[in-house]
């Protein structure tokens, strides 16, 4: 479903200062425009870094973000059911189909407090009506076309930032069976995995 043709934003930091400046947001006598608040999910060492990162990119132009570290618990609240952020850094794993955890990043409707779904509230009425006639398309090549048309105006739009790729690697002996035998592998339970006599 994979297409490059898609919009991308050049990492520009006058460019970011530029708007901020025209949005309102001029800086004070501190060299600061406005504090927020900046969850990074506790799940991987990755998450919590890049909200260390993140919080240092953003004092260049000149926001002071704040990093508020939780539990797993408490995290998830927060960003899922209260939406007490202003910026959360999360790892969304996306699978071998855009149908099943993809489009629930950024499709609306999606009722407070579902984990991994739309934690900023993005809506957008044209992507959900692509959303809804993709998850109900079966020819592979109109469905294929109606994801890379779906990537496009998320890329346009920005309601999330993927800024790095992780692979995820199984290793296995071939007498291991049903390691990954769903769509869902990397949070399979794997109750029905064998050791072949």
């Amino acid at each position: 479903f994979y297409t490059a043709d898609v919009p991308i934003y050049p990492f520009d930091v006058a460019k970011a200062n530029e708007l901020l400046d025209e949005a309102g947001y001029k800086r004070a006598d501190d060299g600061k425009r406005f504090a927020l608040k900046l969850l990074p999910a506790p799940y991987f060492n990755e998450t919590k870094q890049f909200g260390d990162y993140l919080r240092q990119a953003l004092a260049v132009i000149g926001i002071d973000a704040q990093i508020v570290n939780s539990d797993s618990a408490a995290h998830m609240k927060a960003v899922y059911t209260d939406h007490a952020f202003d910026l959360a850094v999360g790892p969304p794993v996306f699978r071998g189909d855009p149908a099943i955890s993809t489009t629930i990043l950024v499709q609306s409707g999606i009722p407070d407090g579902v984990p991994f779904s739309n934690q900023g509230g993005y809506k957008n009425a044209d992507l959900d009506a692509l959303i809804a006639k993709a998850s109900e398309t079966l020819d592979t090549s109109a469905r294929t076309e109606l994801y890379k048309e779906f990537q496009k105006m998320v890329a346009a739009d920005l309601p999330l930032i993927n800024v790095a790729e992780w692979s995820f690697i199984s290793v296995a002996r071939d007498t291991v069976g049903n390691i990954a035998n769903n769509p869902r592998w990397a949070v399979s339970n794997w109750a029905d995995t064998f050791l072949a006599g």
